[in-house]
């Protein structure tokens, strides 16, 4: 009876601790562990809410690996009991309330004792991967480039099905490629979030014709410009040297032609008059503005004005505008 006594005493003692233990953390520390490894976790936006789940994997100085969970506490503190003192760890801690892990660590640990680690906002993306031409993709590598600077990459199933995990969350562009086919994809990762996507293999489009045949145009239309350049009629270049040869004659203004002039403005007056002096020479626009002191825009808006009236002719040669007395004025 007392033996009976004392066996149930035990087991209620056990079973006390292994609560006890079950509080601190999902694995209860081994009772003959002789390490502790304190943490202070946390994220970017601050300590990590209390009870929060985090899965440990861990190798020790023999380099045996573990896996377990623990318990963060207020404050993010939590505590990973060992055999042995630990020399690398992994942890990632995943929000009931997202899909998909929210935050992750993995580093060496030196110094052991009490460790302040800050887990990296994460996310899961995972989709699928056809080919345009029907292809089967199997085998097609998936690559995963995030702003962070990280680059994960994987090969597809026979299926053509791939996933990355625990993936840095921002903005990232994952892509695939097989036999001489490429998709390309942006992806924006929230920690916490689980995405999918589908990437579409296609050949890359061809453009070096219509790269040719636009620079060809580029080449065609350059030479005819060029050409008609050097073939512009010579009536066109003689009148100017024309002009320069023939002494001018200042036109006497007819009885007719002074009762023409008379219906003009002051400023009207004053052209036609310089024409007749400069008669039957043609005179270049710029000389005329510049010899009357007229702006640009006035100058332009009255020699208009006398073409529309007949008292003078603009004529276009190239760039160059001339203007001389009409035929009209003259006959008067």
């Amino acid at each position: 009876m007392i033996m009976a006594n004392a066996a149930t005493a035990a087991l209620a003692f056990l079973f006390i601790f292994a609560s006890i233990a079950h509080a601190q953390s999902i694995e209860p520390p081994p009772l003959y562990s002789n390490h502790t490894l304190s943490l202070r976790l946390s994220m970017p936006d601050g300590a990590l809410p209390p009870d929060s789940i985090i899965y440990v994997n861990y190798a020790d100085e023999h380099g045996i690996g573990y896996s377990t969970a623990i318990v963060a506490k207020q404050s993010g503190e939590a505590a990973l009991y060992t055999n042995s003192e630990v020399k690398w760890l992994s942890l990632s801690y995943d929000d009931i309330s997202t899909p998909a892990v929210d935050g992750a660590w993995s580093g060496e640990i030196t110094g052991g004792g009490r460790v302040a680690i800050m887990l990296q906002p994460v996310s899961q993306v995972a989709g699928t991967v056809i080919s345009e031409s029907g292809q089967n993709p199997a085998g097609a590598q998936v690559e995963l480039h995030c702003s962070s600077g990280t680059v994960h990459s994987a090969n597809v199933s026979g299926t053509g099905a791939f996933s990355f995990g625990s993936v840095p969350s921002g903005e990232c562009i994952i892509s695939a490629g097989s036999r001489g086919e490429f998709a390309q994809q942006n992806v924006n990762l929230s920690h916490g979030s689980f995405s999918t996507v589908q990437l579409t293999l296609r050949k890359p489009r061809d453009y070096s014709y219509a790269i040719l045949a636009a620079l060809a145009v580029v080449i065609l239309g350059a030479w005819l410009f060029f050409s008609r350049k050097k073939k512009e009629p010579e009536a066109k270049k003689q009148p100017g040297a024309k002009r320069k040869l023939v002494a001018s004659s200042p036109q006497t203004p007819t009885a007719r032609q002074k009762d023409l002039l008379a219906t003009l403005d002051t400023k009207e007056k004053g052209i036609v008059e310089y024409l007749m002096h400069h008669h039957p020479s043609s005179v270049k626009v710029p000389k005329m503005r510049r010899d009357l002191l007229m702006p640009k825009t006035s100058l332009t808006r009255t020699l208009q004005a006398l073409e529309r009236k007949q008292f003078l002719k603009i004529e276009k040669l190239g760039a160059r505008q001339y203007v001389k007395l009409h035929e009209f004025f003259l006959k008067q």
